[in-house]
């Protein structure tokens, strides 16, 4: 998704409930994490169509956890998860961890960890410090609510997929 500035509240709560079916889609029925949620794979189209792609880092689930960390760039890393930066297990909340910095950006116009290189950033994501609100943007309490409940460092605190739906 190419950005021009913060996106709309109608049209970020439209991306949100799509990439909640998509990955709860891929999660429930196919037991395969997307691995690499971001604004970059996140398409709309003229007709204001919402598709999630790049799956190239997808990944088959055994006994419901994972255990690889990939990330093709920098911009990959600035998405993956406190639990993939640390080389521990992960499951359906480190996809709930990029959808929540993914919803953050589109909200703010911008990342919240954009001024940080590699070694800040990985060092922020490993200590547990995830990202805070803009103050100065105004949003919803529940928009603020949600974020939070995607971006807890752990991630048996994040709220899942069906959690975010309701």
């Amino acid at each position: 998704m190419h950005m021009l500035g913060p996106i709309r509240p109608k049209v970020l709560g439209q991306v949100a409930v799509c990439l909640i079916e998509a990955l709860s889609y891929l999660y429930d029925k196919h037991r395969i994490l997307h691995r690499d949620v971001r604004p970059a794979r996140i398409f709309i189209n003229s007709n204001g169509v919402i598709k999630l792609g790049g799956f190239g880092l997808n990944s088959p689930v055994l006994d419901g956890m994972a255990s690889t960390f990939l990330a093709s760039s920098m911009e990959s890393c600035m998405y993956v998860s406190p639990e993939r930066v640390s080389c521990k297990s992960y499951g359906p909340p480190s996809d709930v961890w990029g959808m929540g910095m993914s919803l953050l950006e589109l909200a703010q116009g911008f990342h919240p960890f954009a001024k940080l290189n590699i070694v800040q950033l990985v060092s922020r994501l490993a200590h547990g410090q995830p990202p805070s609100i803009s103050l100065d943007m105004e949003f919803s309490d529940d928009f603020r609510k949600t974020i939070t409940k995607c971006l807890m460092s752990n991630p048996y605190e994040r709220s899942s997929f069906r959690q975010l739906y309701v």
